[in-house]
């Protein structure tokens, strides 16, 4: 059991499909709402699995809310967005490298201490990464709830931003309700989605060159 269900929360999923084995990452309320992440790996028959956990270990101490995470599947690193309560509402980020033997005890992750991609009191970021154009983009609403997004792109072990913040929607709350999102559709392609006001929603496609 890696957290009781009352302790934890937003649970993300992603696939290391260099690896072959799943990243977890959640918030765990017993360790301050500290970022925590684990992998698992699934091995046997199909329809009789064995999973195999790695490694129960801290992202970031941060008491954070609202945490996201993605694979890059070029450089097979991860990377952890979330809201960050001890800096005042800034928007972090964390950068994972995979280490250890997979489908064992010992696999484990590094993770870079957190850095500050909103400097404002922002919310719900989510992040994606296309292997074409080898870059992450990260969505989050700034301190006026307006659609925000910038570019991230892999340096060593750490990322580093690729150019300033840019807004896609200055109209409207896109937190209403629901988490705005960014998945990657390949070939340098993005969807952003979110909400507008409370009876709406909407997409934009991003494509980068």
């Amino acid at each position: 059991l890696l957290e009781n269900q009352n302790n934890a929360a937003s649970l993300s999923v992603v696939e290391n499909t260099t690896d072959n084995e799943l990243m977890l990452a959640w918030i765990s309320q017993p360790q301050q709402n500290g970022g925590r992440s684990c992998v698992a790996k699934c091995s046997g028959a199909s329809g009789n699995h064995t999973v195999t956990y790695g490694q129960n270990e801290y992202i970031s101490n941060q008491n954070q809310q609202q945490s996201k995470i993605c694979y890059n599947s070029v450089d097979n690193k991860y990377v952890y967005v979330f809201k960050n309560n001890d800096q005042s509402g800034k928007l972090s980020l964390c950068c994972g490298t995979p280490s250890g033997t997979s489908g064992t005890a010992g696999r484990a992750t590094s993770w870079t201490t957190y850095q500050n991609f909103f400097t404002g009191s922002g919310s719900r970021c989510d992040v994606a990464y296309d292997a074409t154009a080898q870059r992450y983009l990260i969505v989050y609403a700034d301190a006026s709830f307006w659609g925000t997004q910038i570019l991230y792109k892999q340096n060593g072990n750490d990322v580093t931003n690729d150019g300033a913040a840019s807004h896609y929607d200055t109209t409207s709350n896109v937190t209403n309700n629901v988490h705005n999102g960014v998945i990657n559709i390949a070939g340098g392609k993005f969807a952003i989605v979110y909400p507008r006001a409370q009876s709406h929603g909407m997409s934009i496609i991003r494509q980068l060159t």
